[in-house]
């Protein structure tokens, strides 16, 4: 059935497989437009991916720019740009619902840059899980607001963040903090995981693709190691020389407080190389949005989300 449903998308013109060669394509995209979380690669390698972490699609025309997964029995689609406000959109929506008949969600939606795409914002066939990164809003965190000094010291207010984090350290255990991939073989990272197969399909291009391009010092890798264990995995992109991107941070969870005290060292090492902004995306459970709460974090000057599109739309020409 998957196969089916992919094997269609590629009969529709200008749609093609997704490529690690085409990194370059969506930069001089991303260069076009302003800052947003989604516009690096490494979140298209996320939102692109089908089942099992299998490389997606794209959708190339001299008007619009998009990046297709299938996943959940639900096409994703997440555009770049679109140069006719969604005209392009909509019709590529349009085509993709009749070759595959399946849902659609288009990813990162801005109602201001796409006015001409019909959806709908609350459709009954759709759970909030399925709108994935997207179910709560984006947030960023201004460093300087979380920490007091250079030093790392953290702002009294983020009450919940402390206590936890020194929860953890008084277990006072030992982990060894990994900032190469040369130094971890892919292999235990794709077992670590892999003992969530969602976390898994979502990640798995982005980390094939980071061991292909060890010496790009755009992307960094955090990995916390106990007793030669990989208990946290993180992956940032720096947009500048103040602005990153968080695009995975996945730990372990089997010590209280351990999230608390991996974040508070990845988030002070951003702040001791001076980066003052980090885009961490949206949240795809109320528990990781309230969790986020404990960071301090404040919205982007920017609104997006992900919609459900109108299937009223296929009777139309």
């Amino acid at each position: 059935m998957v196969q089916n449903v992919e094997k269609k998308l590629l009969k529709i013109p200008e749609i093609s497989k997704l490529q690690f060669t085409d990194e370059l394509l969506f930069r001089k995209a991303f260069q076009k437009e302003s800052l947003q979380y989604a516009r690096s690669w490494l979140y298209v390698l996320r939102a692109a991916h089908c089942k099992f972490g299998k490389m997606g699609y794209k959708f190339i025309s001299k008007e619009l720019l998009a990046v297709i997964g299938y996943r959940h029995n639900i096409i994703y689609i997440t555009p770049i740009f679109d140069k006719t406000q969604g005209i392009k959109l909509q019709q590529l929506c349009q085509k993709i619902l009749y070759t595959t008949n399946r849902q659609i969600i288009i990813k990162k939606f801005s109602q201001q840059a796409y006015p001409y795409v019909k959806y709908s914002q609350k459709d009954q066939h759709i759970t909030e899980g399925l709108f994935e990164d997207e179910s709560h809003p984006e947030t960023i965190l201004k460093l300087s607001k979380l920490f007091t000094n250079l030093e790392g010291d953290i702002n009294p207010s983020a009450k919940k963040f402390i206590k936890q984090i020194k929860r953890f350290e008084k277990l006072n255990m030992h982990y060894e903090i990994i900032d190469s991939a040369t130094l971890i073989p892919q292999q235990k990272i794709k077992q670590f995981l892999n003992k969530d197969p969602e976390k898994y399909a979502s990640y798995s291009a982005l980390i094939k693709y980071l061991y292909q391009q060890r010496k790009n010092n755009r992307y960094k890798l955090m990995i916390f190691l106990h007793n030669k264990k990989i208990q946290g995995l993180y992956v940032s992109e720096i947009f500048s020389s103040t602005k990153a991107g968080l695009y995975c941070a996945v730990t372990s969870k089997d010590k209280p407080g351990i999230t608390e005290w991996m974040d508070y060292c990845f988030l002070r090492q951003m702040h001791h190389k001076r980066i003052h902004t980090i885009y961490i995306g949206g949240a795809e459970t109320k528990g990781i949005k309230t969790y986020c709460t404990k960071l301090l974090p404040s919205k982007p000057k920017y609104t997006v989300m992900a919609i459900g599109f109108n299937n009223s739309t296929k009777k139309q020409n």
